[in-house]
């Protein structure tokens, strides 16, 4: 299916409404999950347990789903699979008022189901998206969508923060989750109305799209993405769900100053959503993206020396600036080294390699938490070796993963300590003093009128 400018114009527009409502959704569901645990009693080994079981089992089913995909069509399976995980929020409302005694395991139960099915859908989507989003637009479009969304997620996570806080009760979760649900409901919604578009690619009119060499050596790329993004996931999700428990578990910061900390966070990310966009089109993913994945590296290792809210606030606003840049360029460049036609495929390969960090990730965190609950090593102990390790890692990763990496859509393409140079120097101030002569203009015109019509009224 062709669309016109029009229909397509319009398809762009649903698929940010869709996303803005989910992510409302996910600004509850997501940021809250580890928070609803720690009410129900878990302990870190049951909180890695909670973020890494549910990535184990989508990883098993990977290998069914692009073949899946295929067959049935992505809008089809997309739909359906979305409706079906919306469902799946209907038991978790009601865990804190009949089943509080056996909450914590049949939530992540529920939850194991609900990632089951979310990886059906993120997998058809992204091949769906790849298609109906246009190539020379795709930076600047999901920069300025994930803005969008970014809002989204930062009022309902604030929003949250303050309802928990102020009804300081664990029914306080059955209320946000049932208002998750609802924005859920509104994003399949505005799914349904997004049409599915095939762009199958030839050259010359004749030959596929494999054929051609230099779409050979784009996806080349592929298997070292796939390794690198795999590896990093295994070092950032070691530490990244005890962030959690350690803000509230440990500094005890209560659930308003965490809302106040997640939504710093998205803030961060709304403000720089499309300042990343513009920069990976002109310069390329790969150089936006190795300038994130350094910053990604000394995230726990500026949380070892966090004393207080306001500090965390600081780190949220660091972690939001390094991760909107990261998760924006990833994804394009997942779909710029994947072909068209066997894309659901593809991604389904892509995500067994990093389901299966993300399982792991989590799991081995959890054990080496509970290893070093009342363990002291230099000046830091419990949680805070736990991110000392994983800082290792992720430095140790990016290190050996990133310069196997290439560019493959940018024309012009720069190395990342170039990039970081123009990122936060040179375009700030370029940026700087076009307001302040734009003030200036502004100010001279208003003096010039206000001499003009002193001049008449004389």
């Amino acid at each position: 299916m062709q669309l016109s400018e029009k229909k397509l114009d319009n398809a762009l527009k649903d698929s940010i409404k869709e996303g803005s409502a989910y992510s409302a959704m996910e600004g509850v569901t997501g940021t809250y999950a580890t928070p609803f645990a720690l009410a129900l009693g878990a302990n870190n080994a049951e909180v890695g347990l909670l973020n890494s079981i549910p990535n184990l089992f989508s990883t098993l089913l990977q290998p069914f789903i692009g073949k899946y995909i295929e067959r049935i069509g992505r809008k089809n399976v997309c739909e359906s699979i979305v409706f079906l995980q919306r469902l799946v929020w209907i038991p978790i409302i009601f865990i804190p008022i009949f089943f509080l005694n056996e909450g914590i395991f049949l939530f992540i139960l529920l939850i194991t189901l609900s990632n089951i099915l979310l990886s059906f859908a993120s997998t058809a989507w992204s091949s769906w998206m790849g298609s109906l989003v246009p190539e020379k637009i795709r930076g600047s479009y999901f920069g300025k969508r994930n803005t969008i969304q970014s809002i989204f997620s930062f009022s309902t996570a604030l929003m949250t923060g303050w309802i928990l806080g102020l009804t300081n009760s664990i029914l306080g979760f059955s209320f946000v989750f049932f208002l998750a649900f609802i924005f859920g409901l509104v994003s399949y919604f505005y799914l349904t109305k997004i049409p599915d578009v095939n762009y199958k690619r030839t050259i010359n009119g004749k030959l596929n799209v494999l054929k051609s060499i230099t779409d050979l050596k784009r996806y080349r790329n592929f298997k070292p993405f796939k390794r690198h993004m795999s590896l990093l996931s295994f070092a950032v999700n070691l530490s990244s769900p005890f962030f959690t428990v350690y803000m509230l578990s440990v500094m005890n910061i209560g659930y308003e100053w965490y809302g106040i900390v997640i939504a710093s966070e998205i803030l961060a990310k709304i403000l720089m959503q499309r300042y990343w966009g513009i920069l990976s089109d002109k310069f390329g993913d790969r150089s936006v993206m190795g300038l994130c994945n350094i910053l990604v590296v000394f995230y726990p290792f500026i949380f070892l020396f966090v004393r207080n809210s306001f500090h965390l606030i600081l780190v949220a606003v660091f972690s939001g600036i390094a991760w909107s840049g990261f998760d924006l360029t990833a994804f394009n460049y997942l779909l710029d080294v994947t072909p068209p036609e066997k894309r659901p495929s593809y991604i389904s390969e892509y995500k067994i390699a990093t389901g299966m960090a993300l399982f792991l990730g989590p799991f081995i965190g959890g054990l080496i938490s509970q290893y070093f609950s009342n363990t002291i090593f230099l000046w830091f102990s419990g949680l805070q070796i736990l991110f000392l390790i994983s800082f290792v890692l992720r430095g140790a990763v990016t290190a050996y993963g990133l310069p196997s990496l290439r560019e493959v859509r940018a024309k012009k393409t720069m190395p990342a300590s170039d990039v970081f140079l123009k990122t936060f120097a040179v375009y700030p101030a370029r940026g700087i003093s076009q307001e302040l002569f734009y003030i200036h203009h502004e100010f001279k015109n208003l003096e010039k009128g206000i001499e003009k019509r002193f001049r008449k009224t004389k």
